[in-house]
């Protein structure tokens, strides 16, 4: 089944810089799982309120610059895609393998459109999650986060979108 992103979705890609939005109108068509933009643009003030919330850690954030997108996985009507305390090993798996599934194909997309980018799950660029990577240690883990990376993570994001392609040339199941 191929999946279309819906009007709310399209509102938030809107204000992002176009090659960006480029990446999830892709992965759309590619991804087997449906997912929806959640946010794009976004004003200093709207990010100094999520600063003040706690949803944000950061005023500087890419958001606020047309560099970023945030979505999540589509699994129905009412169903939270996100692990919660309380929610079995198996349901907390389950959860985070939708997040790593659509996480593979906007990098599969931004791969095929030339688009460097970089995932709040891989803050280094490195292709280990942020949870298992030694040098991530204490980052925040932002599953739902995509952005241009800044200038001095662009040669990495490049170097990994290399190894990426060559992965799956060999068949290889690869998310970041």
């Amino acid at each position: 089944m191929t999946h279309k992103l819906g009007t709310s979705s399209e509102r938030h890609l809107a204000g992002i810089d176009q090659k960006l939005a480029a990446v999830p109108r892709l992965a759309i068509k590619l991804c087997p799982q449906d997912f929806s933009v959640i946010f794009g643009y976004r004003s200093k003030a709207e990010q100094a309120v999520l600063v003040a919330q706690g949803a944000s850690h950061t005023i500087e954030s890419a958001h606020c610059y047309r560099r970023a997108y945030d979505l999540q996985p589509y699994l129905g009507r009412g169903v939270d895609p996100y692990p919660r305390r309380g929610d079995s090993a198996a349901v907390v798996a389950a959860k985070l393998e939708r997040f790593a599934i659509v996480a593979r194909y906007q990098f599969e997309a931004a791969d095929q459109l030339g688009v460097p980018l970089q995932w709040g799950n891989d803050w280094d660029v490195d292709g280990i999650p942020t949870g298992r990577d030694p040098d991530e240690k204490g980052w925040l883990q932002d599953l739902v986060h995509f952005q241009k990376p800044p200038p001095h993570r662009i040669e990495a994001a490049s170097n990994r979108a290399i190894e990426r392609t060559r992965a799956r040339e060999r068949g290889e199941l690869v998310v970041s």
